[in-house]
C-alpha cells in the first residue's frame, strides 16, 4: 500500500519514466529472450530424440492424455493456464531462472515432439497451433521475468 504522499499504483504505471524504461530497455531484452526461446523451440523439437527418450515423452504425453481428457473442457483450460503459470513462476527466479527456462523449454519441446509422433504430425506444425493459443504465451514469455530484472 502506498504511503501519504506517494504515488499510487496506476500514476507508478503510466509514469512517464516508466514507461520510457519499459519500451527503451526492457522491450527489447524481453523480444530478445523471447525469441531465443521460440528459436530453441523449434530446434530441439526437430532434433531426434536421444536413446529411450522418445519411450519416456510418450509415456508421459499418454498418462497425461488419460487423466486429462475425461475432464470438462472448462477444467482442461483451467488446468493448462495454471500449469503455464506454475512453469512462469518457476522460471522468474533470478538465481535459477535461466536455468529452469531451459528445462522448461526442453522439456516442452520434446513433448510437442512426441505429440508430432502421436498425431503423424510434423513438430513444425504442432508448435504453430501452439502459438495460436493464447496459454502458449504465458508459457514462452517467461523469460521477461529474469531478463527484465
Amino acid at each position: 500500500m502506498a504511503q501519504p504522499g506517494e504515488p499510487g499504483v496506476l500514476q507508478r504505471l503510466f509514469d512517464g519514466a516508466l514507461l520510457t524504461d519499459i519500451l527503451t530497455r526492457r522491450l527489447p531484452v524481453w523480444a530478445l529472450v523471447f525469441g531465443i526461446e521460440a528459436v530453441l523451440f523449434f530446434l530441439i523439437a526437430n532434433l531426434p530424440f536421444l536413446p529411450g527418450e522418445q519411450t519416456r515423452y510418450l509415456q508421459s504425453v499418454n498418462s497425461s492424455r488419460a487423466s486429462f481428457e475425461p475432464q470438462s473442457i472448462p477444467f482442461q483450460i483451467a488446468s493448462i493456464f495454471w500449469n503455464n503459470e506454475q512453469i512462469a513462476i518457476q522460471d522468474l527466479s533470478p538465481l535459477t531462472g535461466p536455468f529452469e527456462l531451459f528445462l522448461t523449454s526442453y522439456a516442452t519441446a520434446r513433448t510437442i515432439e512426441a505429440i508430432a509422433v502421436q498425431a503423424s504430425a510434423t513438430p513444425n506444425s504442432e508448435l504453430f497451433t501452439l502459438y495460436l493459443l493464447p496459454d502458449t504465451w504465458i508459457e514462452v514469455s517467461t523469460g521477461t521475468g529474469w531478463s527484465a530484472s
